[in-house]
């Protein structure tokens, strides 16, 4: 089944365009005839230059978590400003999880936004434009989507591809759209979280919409918002205005949705059972245990009203009655059991989920969160103590840990210490790990009904020491064994080596080699090498050889038999010799410049700088578009000379709160300025 949820996820070098021009708006006909009434086209365009105003397109930065790592990504969509104060609606797949965000008007204006509230089960998010002064925006009103008919023309309005800003013209072909469905597509959760729409029938129109679309409104001929586009299943989906408005309320005056929690999952009723809604699933400790209700009963009424479920598709809308009870006020509820009708009190409680805060813990290689009612039960536990692990970074302390841990195990101790949250655990590795680069601890866990001990050895992120090797002695030249092979094609003579690249130090130090030459000796001493794996022979015979020395080389050049002099250099060092740093903070491992780099990037001799080893897919740096190969010259207009005086600089921001700061960079010989902030 091809469900399409409609916003643009940004790869870390996906560039995109933003709004092409201040004013242009593109309509779009989907219609299969084309030839509109003029009036109608009139009324059409009346109403796209009435609502265009208030459409944004939503820029989101977000979190999220994967082997073990904390990971950023970056987020389009679309939504609609709803009144004058800067309020603006979109899906919560677009901006529920949002970390930092902006919004960008058609007139290229562009604002921050705060999350205001987000709701998963009907797909909404409340954001609220961040402005200094006390400006009122243009908005758009909430129809009564009640009223739309199938039938009705009915404008489309968003951002597709995070592109301009487009409409699109369609009619109402379903008002109560539903999906093909799998046994569990309308339950209320999925894992430890709220299932994403499991309260929804949709609006069904054949106005297009595509990739980041999701958030715009659906807007009828009078202007009026009568959904938000959220989904494409052959027809685009629209969540019914009704609903979000409703939410919306909620959102802003109380920061979540005010609903009532019953503790049941339904699906259509089989067999010869009576009509009602079959209970398949009854969550402990819910008000429908605590009044007796089973699985397998087949609830007939709620309070007078008859509840019938013949159809799958019919279960949102159960969904939506028993979350739509009035809180807290007992009320009566007939059942069937095993070919009998009873009655019972049912007391609606306040739902309540709290959605796990997942965090980082570098020291152990993991991602992990705290535990809620509803991942205790799913995990089999009987308390919310403790800290679940979500992922592990490969190769990482937990990973490495005898016996290795893993996903859904339960932190419960460390070093007989109580691990009850994360904070707890963020504490005691801090007490553990002091001032040391590792520390190897005792850890309690419980996985299955089984409580397991496990050694690890946590472990800092460090500065790399350079690793120390004598100066060797270098001919500025690259070179391949003269194999069996290549003398064959080239008709010489095999054995010695093949000079494929030539370095040339400056005019007082000429080397007398080119490409192509065929070293045959040194020093009267002939080399052998007649196999790959034979190439050590020549690092062999040159680096025992004193620096600063003249040698006599052999050569062959173009079937010729030479005697070239050259003076011995000092070997610079290879880039793994080199001190590295790897910095979580902003997700970087840099080195210190080295002579490869000069040569092989064509850089300036008295640039100085760092060269960009790594970015981690997922950091600020990659949302910053720095890339591997750039060389870091400077921060805040101040010149990086190496990696020491980098980390210096990045300790000093971190002790000063300085989060945001703008870097120069060089890349294929050009000059950029980047600006990288950690939120």
């Amino acid at each position: 089944m091809k469900i399409k949820i409609f916003v643009v996820f940004v790869p870390t070098l996906l560039f995109l365009s933003f709004f092409s021009s201040p004013q242009s708006y593109n309509v779009t006909n989907n219609l299969q005839n084309s030839d509109l009434p003029q009036s109608l086209q009139m009324k059409i365009l009346e109403t796209v230059e009435y609502a265009k105003p208030a459409l944004v397109k939503v820029h989101i930065v977000e979190k999220y978590f994967a082997d073990g790592r904390e990971l950023k990504q970056e987020k389009f969509g679309s939504g609609v400003v709803i009144s004058p104060e800067g309020y603006i609606v979109t899906n919560h797949h677009v901006a529920g999880k949002m970390f930092y965000g902006d919004c960008s008007f058609s007139t290229l204006e562009k604002y921050p936004l705060k999350l205001i509230g987000t709701d998963a089960l009907t797909d909404v998010a409340v954001l609220k434009i961040l402005v200094d002064s006390s400006r009122e925006f243009h908005y758009i009103r909430f129809g009564d989507s009640d009223e739309v008919r199938v039938g009705d023309y009915v404008l489309a309005m968003g951002s597709p591809m995070a592109l301009s800003p487009s409409v699109t013209v369609g009619i109402v072909s379903n008002t109560k759209m539903t999906l093909p469905y799998q046994l569990n597509s309308y339950d209320m959760f999925s894992g430890d979280s709220e299932n994403v729409g499991s309260l929804v029938v949709w609006i069904g129109h054949s106005a297009e919409i595509s990739t980041g679309s999701s958030g715009g409104p659906l807007v009828n001929l009078e202007g009026e918002i009568i959904g938000i586009n959220e989904i494409k299943y052959g027809l685009g989906g629209a969540i019914p205005s009704n609903i979000v408005k409703k939410v919306v309320d909620d959102l802003i005056k109380y920061g979540k949705v005010k609903r009532s929690w019953v503790g049941i999952e339904v699906q259509p009723i089989i067999g010869s059972m009576p009509l009602g809604a079959l209970i398949r699933h009854v969550y402990p400790d819910s008000p429908a245990e605590k009044c007796g209700l089973k699985p397998g009963d087949v609830l007939l009424n709620l309070s007078g009203t008859p509840v019938e479920i013949r159809y799958m598709e019919q279960v949102p809308l159960i969904n939506s009655l028993l979350t739509s009870l009035a809180i807290n006020t007992p009320l009566e509820v007939s059942y069937w059991r095993e070919g009998s009708e009873f009655k019972t009190i049912l007391t609606p409680e306040e739902y309540s989920l709290k959605i796990p805060v997942e965090e980082e813990l570098p020291e152990w290689g993991i991602t992990a969160k705290e535990l809620n009612w509803l991942s205790a039960i799913n995990l089999g536990v009987k308390d919310k103590k403790g800290v679940v692990i979500t992922s592990l970074r490969s190769g990482g302390p937990a990973f490495q840990a005898k016996p290795p841990l893993q996903i859904n195990d339960i932190i419960v101790s460390v070093e007989n210490q109580e691990v009850s949250d994360i904070e707890s655990l963020k504490r005691v590795t801090a007490q553990l790990m002091g001032d040391q680069i590792e520390c190897k601890v005792l850890v309690l866990v419980e996985r299955k009904g089984s409580r397991i001990y496990s050694s690890i050895k946590l472990l800092k992120s460090k500065l790399q020491e350079r690793i120390r090797e004598a100066s060797k002695a270098w001919i500025p030249v690259e070179v391949q064994v003269l194999t069996k092979e290549i003398a064959e094609k080239i008709k010489v003579e095999e054995g010695g080596f093949l000079v494929t690249r030539v370095y040339q130090m400056g005019e007082e130090k000429k080397i007398p080699l080119k490409p192509g030459d065929i070293i045959k000796g040194v020093n009267g001493d002939k080399f052998m090498a007649t196999k790959i794996e034979d190439y050590d022979e020549w690092q062999e015979k040159i680096k025992r050889l004193p620096i600063g020395n003249s040698v006599e080389l052999k050569i062959l050049r173009e079937g010729e038999e030479l005697k070239v002099y050259t003076v011995l250099e000092k070997a610079p060092p290879s880039p793994n010799l080199l001190n590295k740093y790897q910095n979580d903070w902003l997700g970087l491992t840099l080195r210190d410049l080295c002579f490869y780099d000069y040569v092989d990037y064509d850089l300036p001799r008295d640039l100085r700088g760092v060269f960009i080893e790594q970015v981690s897919p997922g950091s600020w740096s990659a949302l910053s578009r720095l890339e591997q190969g750039d060389v870091l010259i400077s921060i805040n207009n101040i010149s990086v000379e190496s990696v020491d005086s980098f980390k210096e600089m990045i300790e000093k921001f971190k002790q000063e709160n300085l989060n945001k700061f703008f870097l120069k960079i060089v890349r294929k010989k050009q000059n950029y300025y980047v600006e990288v902030q950690v939120r």
